[in-house]
């Protein structure tokens, strides 16, 4: 991750000082914390590190425009669709949920009041959304991008063109015609588009009791277009700006604290993620 210049509101953890943290934590600029899979599969067209490609271009973004600190992104998280890859990383959801919770403990002690992270997954709700409810609890402000929803904004919807898929498929490809276009090839692109089967994704295709994808994608990756990859980074850039505005600028909650984006109460608190899946939905047990 680059070191932020002049053009930047925000700056990176890694690659500036621990004085310059310092600063940022004393002037109560949230901390986010990119979170994409540095390696599982995304089909045969577009490199394992995708997410966190995605995650590490909008956190650039988010530097641009705002006064954050941006930490490192965390290449390794609970996928557990991906299992039967070679080379995909996961970790459970139990250890993906105290890693975050006790990366933002730590901080909080050192002096960040405000936790964001910027989620380029759908599985990774889960720990999340259980980490938010454990923060909540200590009275430390903390938050996530919801990937899933992504599908539902109008705009998406209107370019929309496979039937089924969330996974390298004809969104995420086109986002990433736009964000990293050297590394997208086309020309290996397969269609997933096939409804989704209960369990984890598999290139074995005598497999009965897994959904069976050989390149490792669910979707249509050959209906992308850098048009509609254009659509799909404005939006998901609309929705950071709705998200961050509001860690910014939030509403009296929790004493002195932000109130969270996603509310976590005693009547809701683990009604989200649902493990189920939707075929034209990114929801959480998605990839």
């Amino acid at each position: 991750m680059k070191k932020a210049t002049k053009k930047y509101q925000g700056m990176f953890m890694g690659p500036d000082n621990w004085t310059d943290v310092a600063v940022a934590f004393k002037k109560n600029w949230p901390v986010v914390i990119p979170l994409g899979a540095g390696t599982k599969p995304h089909g045969f067209h577009l490199p394992n590190d995708t997410d966190e490609k995605q995650a590490e271009y909008y956190a650039d973004w988010v530097a641009q425009n705002y006064p954050v600190c941006i930490a490192p992104n965390i290449p390794y998280f609970y996928y557990p669709a991906f299992v039967n890859y070679p080379g995909s990383g996961h970790i459970s959801v139990e250890t993906s949920t105290n890693l975050i919770v006790e990366l933002c403990e730590t901080w909080h002690k050192q002096g960040a009041q405000l936790f964001y992270v910027l989620n380029m997954g759908i599985s990774t709700n889960t720990p999340l959304a259980a980490a938010k409810k454990i923060l909540t609890e200590k009275k430390i402000a903390f938050d996530y991008f919801d990937l899933s929803t992504l599908d539902d904004h109008p705009d998406i919807k209107r370019i929309m063109l496979q039937k089924y898929g969330t996974h390298a498929d004809q969104i995420e490809t086109a986002a990433m015609l736009v964000i990293d276009s050297n590394n997208v090839h086309m020309e290996k692109a397969v269609s997933e588009d096939t409804p989704k089967k209960p369990g984890p994704l598999t290139p074995d295709v005598t497999a009965t009791d897994k959904h069976v994808s050989v390149s490792g994608a669910w979707g249509n990756p050959l209906l992308a277009t850098k048009e509609h990859g254009e659509i799909v980074v404005r939006v998901v850039k609309d929705m950071l700006k709705r998200d961050l505005e509001k860690l910014l600028n939030p509403q009296p909650s929790l004493g002195s604290h932000p109130q969270g984006l996603h509310t976590v109460t005693e009547s809701n608190s683990d009604a989200k993620p649902q493990p189920t899946l939707q075929a034209t939905s990114r929801g959480p047990s998605n990839p």
